[in-house]
Parts: structure tokens; C-alpha cells; sequence
């Protein structure tokens, strides 16, 4: 990891959360609105930053949907995901 890379990302991307996650060797970041919650996966700050760059079309990448990404590489994850302020005394998600 480095902590050059992740304070370039924050600077670049105020107000979204991003880490890189020691145990699954990923770099993460969280997107706020207005692009709406949305908790990006990626295997490098290059990858990360064309994710969040393009957070607002989801699935990312829109353009490549159904395709297979190249040998050795995983599609990024974008997660549509709900801010905690929003949950209130909601049922857990899943349930019925």
C-alpha cells in the first residue's frame, strides 16, 4: 500500500472515504451524493479513481456489462449501498 497514493486520492476526491483494505488487498472508496452511496472495489488507485470518476453509471463500467474483463484482471465492484442516516428503524435488508 501507499500513503502516497491514498493522500493523492483524497485530495483529488473530497468528502469520499477511501482506504486500502490490508486483508483483501483492495483499495476501497466510498462515494457520497450526489451520485448517491456507493462502495467502490478496485485492485489499484488507477482503477479506483476511473470508479469513482464513473460512480454515477451503475454498474461500472456500464460499457462493458456482460463482457469478461481482460486476463488477470477482476471487474471492479460498485455497491449501491444506503447511508446509515437513512436506515432508521427500517427492517434488515433481505428480510420479508
Amino acid at each position: 500500500m501507499s500513503v502516497d497514493a491514498t493522500m493523492v486520492l483524497r485530495r483529488r476526491f473530497p468528502g469520499t472515504l477511501i482506504w486500502f483494505g490490508t486483508y483483501t488487498r483492495s483499495w476501497w472508496a466510498l462515494v457520497p451524493p450526489p451520485v448517491g452511496w456507493r462502495l467502490i472495489e478496485a485492485l489499484d488507485p488507477e482503477e479506483l479513481t476511473r470508479a469513482i470518476i464513473h460512480a454515477a453509471s451503475w454498474p461500472w463500467p456500464a460499457d462493458s456489462a456482460g463482457s469478461e474483463p481482460p486476463a488477470g484482471r477482476v471487474r471492479p465492484r460498485v455497491l449501491g449501498v444506503m447511508a446509515p442516516e437513512t436506515l432508521g428503524d427500517s427492517a434488515p435488508v433481505g428480510s420479508s
